[in-house]
C-alpha cells in the first residue's frame, strides 16, 4: 500500500472536533431559548410544473390540508327576561285588549248605535294591524305578530258581536265576515311565516259556522266549507311545512262532520254514504296523491288513513238500509285501492287494503244475516259457506293486497255469532256443517304467515268448534261432539307447530288439550251425580259404546299422536300431553265403571272403584318397567299410595268381612308384586 492511500488521521480528528463543537453550541442555544407553546405548522409542499419535453407528466400532488378541529360553539342562554317581557306580557296584553273590546260592545250607548259600535271595533282592529305594518322593519317580528294577531282577533270579534248580540247582519254575511277575518289572519301569518298565528286563524275559520250556525238543511254546503278549509291547511303543510295547521284541519273537519250527523240525523242512505265517502277521500287526498307519486307517507299517517277509513266504512254499514247494499262494494273498493297503491308504497297500500279485508266478511254477513234464525236450512248453509269463501278470497289476493289474516279472523268470529242463531239441527246436519264453521280458522292456521295468525286460528277454531255443537246441537251428546271436534283441531295445530318450530303454537295447542280434558270431566261428573235410578247406560247407551267414552277415547288418541309429533326438546309440552293422556285413560274407564255400578249399594261401589284404580296403577307400573320410563313408575307409586290410604280409611269401614278380606288381599298381593318388580331390577333405567 502506498503512502498516499493511507487515511489522513489528522484531518479526521479535525472534522470530529468541529462536529462536537457544533453540537455543544446547539445544545446551549436550546437550553437558553425560552419555551413556546406554539407548534410550527409543517411546510406546505410547493407544486412544480413539469418540464416540457421530458416525457409524460407526473401526477401533481395537491397540498396537504390539515383537518382543523371545529370548536363547539356554546349554546346561547335563554333570555328569560325577554321571554316574559315580550311573549308572555304581550299575549296577556292582546287578551286584555280583546276583552276590553268585548265589554265595549256590550255597553249601553245613548248616541252610538249597534252598527257604529261594530265599526269602532273594526277600526280598532285595523289600527293595530296598521301599527304593525308601520313598525314591521323597526322591531322584532314577534312583536309584529302580537299586533297583527290582536288586530285579527278584534275584527273577528266585531263580526261576532254584529251577528250574535246586535243582529245587524244576516247569518250568511256573518259567516263571510268571520271567514274574511280568518283569511286576513292567514295572509298576515303568511307574510310573517308564523305557524302559530296561521293555526289560530284556521281555528277561527272552523269556529265561524259553529258560532253562526249552518242554515242549510243538507250537509253539502257545510261539508264543502270544511273541506275547503282542510285543503288550505294541507297546502300550508306542503308549502311551509306547517303540520299543526294540517292536524287541526283534519281533527276539526272530522269533529264537525260527526257533530252535524249527531245533531241533524244521517238523512237518506244514499246521501249519508256519499257524503261520508267524499269526506274521507278528501281528508286523505294529500296522502293518496303522495303515494301515487311514489313517495312515502310514513307509518303513522298510513295507520291514521286506516283508522279513518274503517270508522267511515263501519259508520255506513251500521245502518240496516245501507249495510246490505254498500258492504260488498265498499270492501271491493278498499281492496282495489289498497292493492293498487301497494305497488308504489307497500306500507300505505297494506293499511288501506286492511280496511277491505275487515269489511269483506262484515259485508257478506250483513247480506246473508236475514236468513239466520228463520229455519230455512238453505239460507243458513249459504251464510256458513259464504264466510269461508270470503276468507279464501282474501288469501287468494293476498299477494296483491299484502293482507288477509285480519279478514279471516273476522270471518271466523262472525261464523261463531251465526252459530247462535241456528237451532234444531239433526246430528247428521251438524256434522256436515261443522267443516264450514271451522274453515276460516283453518285457513288462518294453514295459510297464515305469522305466529299471531296461527294462534288466532287455533283460538277462534276451538271456540267455533266447541260452541257449534253445544249451542246448535243441543242434546246429551253435544259435549262429546264438541270435545272430539276441538281435539281434532288441536292435534292438527300441534303438528303444524312442530313442523314450523313454533313454540307459541305448540304451547297453545297443549293448553287446549288440557282444557278439553277438564271440560269433559266436569261435564260428565255433573251427569254422574244425577239420581242413581237414571244412569246413562240405563237410558239406552251401551257399556264402552257411547258418545261419552268415544269422545274421551278420541281425545286420548289424539293427545298421544300430538305428543309423538313433538321433538324431544319440547319437554314441557310432552309432559303435559302425557299427563292428559294418562288421566284421560283413567277417567274414561272410571266413568264407565261408575255408570255400570250405579244401581249397587255404596260399599260395593267404593270397593269396585278401588279395585279398578289398583288395576290401572298396576298397568301403569308394568308399562313403566317395560318402557324404562321413570315418570310412569313414579305415577304408579303415587297412585298405589293413594289407593292404600283410601282402602284403609274408607273402603274397609263400608263393607262386610268377606269383601274386606278380598279388598285387602288383592291390595297386598298387588303391592308385593310391584315390590318384586323393583327387587328384580334394583336400579331401573331412567
Amino acid at each position: 500500500m502506498s503512502r498516499e492511500s493511507q487515511p489522513n488521521h489528522d484531518e479526521l480528528r479535525a472534522r470530529i472536533a468541529a462536529l462536537e463543537a457544533r453540537v455543544a453550541r446547539l445544545e446551549a442555544e436550546r437550553l437558553t431559548k425560552p419555551p413556546t407553546t406554539e407548534r410550527a405548522a409543517p411546510p406546505t409542499p410547493t407544486l412544480r410544473a413539469p418540464s416540457p419535453g421530458l416525457g409524460p407528466r407526473a401526477p401533481v400532488t395537491p397540498p396537504i390540508k390539515l383537518r382543523q378541529r371545529k370548536r363547539r360553539q356554546p349554546e346561547a342562554a335563554v333570555d328569560y327576561e325577554r321571554l316574559v317581557g315580550l311573549t308572555v306580557l304581550g299575549w296577556v296584553g292582546v287578551a286584555a285588549v280583546v276583552v276590553a273590546a268585548a265589554y265595549f260592545g256590550q255597553l249601553g250607548w245613548a248616541r252610538l248605535g249597534p252598527g257604529a259600535r261594530t265599526i269602532v271595533v273594526y277600526l280598532l282592529g285595523a289600527g293595530l294591524i296598521s301599527a304593525g305594518a308601520v313598525l314591521r322593519h323597526r322591531v322584532v317580528t314577534r312583536y309584529i305578530a302580537l299586533l297583527w294577531g290582536a288586530g285579527t282577533a278584534l275584527t273577528y270579534l266585531a263580526g261576532t258581536l254584529a251577528y250574535l248580540r246586535y243582529d245587524v247582519i244576516s247569518s250568511p254575511v256573518a259567516v263571510a265576515a268571520l271567514l274574511g277575518s280568518s283569511a286576513l289572519g292567514q295572509y298576515l301569518a303568511w307574510r310573517l311565516r308564523d305557524q302559530v298565528m296561521a293555526t289560530v286563524a284556521l281555528a277561527l275559520a272552523y269556529a265561524a259556522p259553529v258560532l253562526v250556525g249552518a242554515p242549510s238543511p243538507t250537509p253539502t254546503a257545510f261539508f264543502a266549507l270544511l273541506l275547503a278549509l282542510h285543503t288550505w291547511g294541507s297546502w300550508t303543510e306542503h308549502r311551509f311545512g306547517w303540520r299543526a295547521a294540517r292536524a287541526l284541519s283534519v281533527a276539526a273537519t272530522t269533529a264537525l262532520v260527526i257533530g252535524w250527523y249527531l245533531d241533524r240525523g244521517p238523512g237518506s242512505a244514499t246521501s249519508f254514504g256519499i257524503h261520508i265517502a267524499v269526506v274521507w277521500l278528501l281528508l286523505a287526498g294529500p296522502e293518496l296523491l303522495r303515494v301515487a307519486a311514489s313517495r312515502d307517507v310514513g307509518t303513522l299517517r298510513a295507520a291514521l288513513l286506516f283508522a279513518g277509513g274503517i270508522v267511515a266504512t263501519l259508520a255506513i254499514l251500521s245502518r240496516p238500509d245501507t249495510a246490505r247494499w254498500f258492504g260488498l262494494p265498499a270492501a271491493g273498493a278498499w281492496l282495489l285501492l289498497g292493492g293498487s297503491l301497494a305497488q308504489r308504497d307497500i306500507n300505505t297500500g297494506a293499511w288501506l287494503a286492511r280496511v277491505g279485508s275487515l269489511v269483506l266478511p262484515i259485508g257478506v254477513a250483513r247480506w246473508l244475516v236475514p236468513g239466520l234464525g228463520t229455519g230455512e236450512r238453505a239460507q243458513e248453509l249459504a251464510y256458513l259457506a259464504a264466510l269461508p269463501a270470503a276468507a279464501l278470497l282474501l288469501f287468494v289476493v293476498r299477494r296483491w293486497t299484502r293482507v288477509a289474516e285480519q279478514g279471516a279472523a273476522v270471518a271466523g268470529a262472525l261464523t261463531i255469532i251465526g252459530a247462535f242463531a241456528i237451532e234444531n239441527l239433526t246430528t247428521v246436519a251438524a256434522l256436515l256443517q261443522w267443516p264450514l264453521t271451522v274453515a276460516p280458522p283453518l285457513l288462518l292456521l294453514v295459510l297464515g304467515h305469522s305466529p299471531v295468525a296461527w294462534l288466532a286460528g287455533l283460538g277462534i277454531g276451538a271456540l267455533a268448534s266447541g260452541s257449534w255443537f253445544v249451542v246448535v246441537f243441543a242434546g246429551p251428546d253435544a259435549m262429546a261432539l264438541a270435545v272430539s271436534s276441538t281435539a281434532l283441531l288441536a292435534a292438527f295445530a300441534t303438528t303444524l307447530g312442530a313442523r314450523r318450530r313454533s313454540r307459541l303454537l305448540t304451547n297453545a295447542s297443549t293448553v287446549v288439550f288440557v282444557l278439553l280434558l277438564v271440560m269433559w270431566t266436569l261435564h260428565f261428573v255433573e251427569q254422574l251425580i244425577r239420581p242413581a235410578s237414571d244412569p246413562l247406560l240405563a237410558s239406552g247407551a251401551t257399556l264402552l259404546w257411547n258418545a261419552r267414552f268415544g269422545a274421551i277415547a278420541l281425545l286420548v288418541a289424539l293427545t298421544v299422536a300430538a305428543r309423538r309429533s313433538l321433538a324431544n326438546d319440547n319437554k314441557i309440552e310432552r309432559t303435559a300431553l302425557g299427563v292428559v293422556a294418562l288421566v284421560g285413560t283413567y277417567v274414561a274407564g272410571l266413568f264407565e265403571l261408575l255408570d255400570f255400578v250405579a244401581p249397587w249399594s255404596f260399599g260395593p261401589r267404593a270397593v269396585a272403584t278401588s279395585l279398578y284404580s289398583l288395576a290401572f296403577a298396576l298397568a301403569v307400573s308394568v308399562a313403566g318397567f317395560r318402557t324404562q320410563n321413570a315418570a310412569l313408575r313414579w305415577a304408579a307409586l303415587v297412585a298405589f299410595g293413594g289407593i292404600a290410604l283410601k282402602v284403609a280409611v274408607h273402603d274397609l269401614s263400608q263393607v262386610d268381612t268377606p269383601i274386606r278380606v278380598l279388598v285387602s288381599g288383592v291390595l297386598g298381593g298387588v303391592l308385593l308384586l310391584v315390590a318384586w318388580g323393583y327387587a328384580r331390577s334394583q336400579r331401573p333405567a331412567e
